[in-house]
């Protein structure tokens, strides 16, 4: 009684702070993820691995706890940053990337996300969870943003 939704989601917006200063903070997971909402835990793993695990949202019978684990790559010259589903772990799978690049007025930054989850609701209800899912991770995402823009000042 599983049911499956997969959500891809892309932003794109601007930071006052230099492209190198930008890479090093979302290349750091740690310190990245910190500007995430909602985080319950962010366990190392190992291998620049890590499992993130959320607080529960929804209601009743429509409740998800979200955990999930990513391996993370970075490459500073390319100014990019991507991870990778670590398979086994959790109820979803998550990878993306960042792709940053100078403006005018600091750093354009990309962000790219796929995500898979797996829910425990009946194939019946799935459209409740896709809708569900869909909200909060636009929120959350969302968040994220305007978090990171307030630690990297907003361009002028």
């Amino acid at each position: 009684m599983h049911d499956t939704v997969s959500l891809r989601l892309a932003r794109d917006f601007e930071v006052a702070a230099t492209p190198a200063d930008c890479h090093a903070l979302l290349a750091d997971v740690p310190r990245s993820a910190s500007h995430f909402p909602d985080v319950l835990a962010l366990v190392p793993l190992g291998d620049n691995a890590f499992r993130w695990e959320m607080k529960r949202v929804g209601l009743g019978e429509v409740a998800l706890q979200t955990v999930y684990a990513s391996r993370y790559r970075s490459d500073a010259g390319q100014l990019k940053t991507w991870w990778e589903p670590v398979l086994g772990v959790g109820n979803a799978e998550v990878s993306g990337y960042w792709q940053l690049s100078p403006s005018p007025r600091g750093t354009r930054v990309h962000l790219a996300l796929d995500t898979r989850f797996t829910l425990p609701l009946p194939h019946l209800l799935h459209r409740v969870g896709e809708q569900l899912v869909s909200h909060e991770l636009n929120r959350q995402v969302d968040i994220y943003i305007a978090n990171l823009q307030r630690t990297l000042g907003a361009p002028h």
